[in-house]
């Protein structure tokens, strides 16, 4: 499986998460909903995760990986792009 990669400087929303929506996890339609931009990307090596690591606008920080069920969207255009 591929892995649509989101660069650093793009500025996305977390549509999906395994934790309830909060300052640092803002999910889109929640009242903690804002955009946020992505600083850092790692991929590892032997199978492991993807990791994306953001700021989000309201001053909260961080990172997302495939083991925590999160979706993340680009807010710089329409079409769906997830780290995943």
């Amino acid at each position: 499986m591929s892995i649509p990669k989101l660069n650093i400087g793009d500025r996305v929303y977390l549509i999906s998460h395994e934790y309830p929506p909060s300052q640092a996890d803002p999910v889109k339609g929640s009242t903690y909903e804002c955009k946020g931009t992505v600083y850092k990307t790692v991929f590892y090596a032997a199978g492991a995760p993807f990791n994306c690591w953001v700021e989000w606008d309201n001053g909260a920080f961080n990172s997302y990986n495939v083991r925590n069920n999160s979706v993340l969207i680009s807010a710089n255009n329409s079409n769906y792009r997830s780290i995943w």
